[in-house]
């Protein structure tokens, strides 16, 4: 058995060492959706209704991903994803101000399924290629809370919150070849973080030594994003432009 996994293993990276290879940088705009985060939140905002301003849930955010896919055959590639986004809250009083920082970082592996490609034109060899792609991974999330722009104390230090758990992505999108080696896709993505928490981020934001709220929850990630590759071999036989 071992000696058929380490060949099964071996076919596996030939095939992808022999493939097309692209790499790129994609961003955009990302929602997440935290139920722990939103009710610590919200609880927050309820004990301090003497604030004039409440404060925000950190929902809306901005991310980036180096991106490397691995051109298997004429409709399936193999991708890798390590991407990073930011969420911010912020409250500005007149005399009392917090913020709270959450980064969230991913390291995904998957495929990419290209089952269709249209208009192929003329020499130039450009392709329209819708496709759909399911990943899996892990992901490591922080956080970090200042009051009045001082770092908010938690056990005795700054506080800072980290922890990791895995992933799952789904992503939609249209692949556009815009020459013969760079490639523009605007794409849809979602991200299922199970188990998400921010350790004690609650006590960080109340600033007392209360029993933890309801800060570890299932979460959501919502992106819409836009990926320029550049391919760096040489294509697929098929893929050459026929003059």
């Amino acid at each position: 058995m071992k000696k058929i996994n380490l060949c099964f293993f071996f076919l596996i990276a030939g095939v992808v060492a022999q493939s097309q290879t692209s790499i790129g940088l994609s961003g955009g705009v990302f929602q997440l959706h935290s139920p722990a985060t939103n009710n610590t939140v919200d609880v927050f905002n309820f004990t301090r209704i003497w604030l004039d301003k409440k404060l925000e849930r950190p929902s809306n955010g901005l991310g980036g991903q180096l991106v490397v896919n691995r051109k298997l055959n004429h409709w399936l590639d193999f991708t890798s994803v390590l991407g990073y986004q930011f969420f911010e809250s912020t409250i500005e009083n007149s005399v009392f101000s917090m913020k709270a920082e959450m980064e969230v970082a991913q390291l995904m592996l998957g495929v990419r399924f290209r089952p269709f490609s249209f208009n192929e034109i003329d020499s130039a060899g450009l392709k329209y290629e819708p496709f759909i792609g399911i990943s899996f991974g892990a992901f490591g999330n922080s956080a970090t809370v200042f009051q009045n722009n001082q770092a908010v104390i938690v056990d005795n230090k700054s506080y800072r919150s980290l922890n990791a758990n895995f992933a799952a992505q789904l992503s939609l999108g249209y692949l556009f070849q815009i020459s013969k080696r760079c490639v523009i896709a605007p794409q849809y993505q979602l991200s299922f973080l199970p188990n998400m928490q921010w350790t004690n981020f609650d006590l960080a934001l109340h600033g007392t030594s209360v029993p933890n709220l309801y800060n570890k929850s299932n979460n959501w990630l919502n992106a819409f994003q836009i990926s320029i590759t550049w391919k760096i071999n040489k294509a697929l036989p098929s893929d050459d432009v026929v003059e």
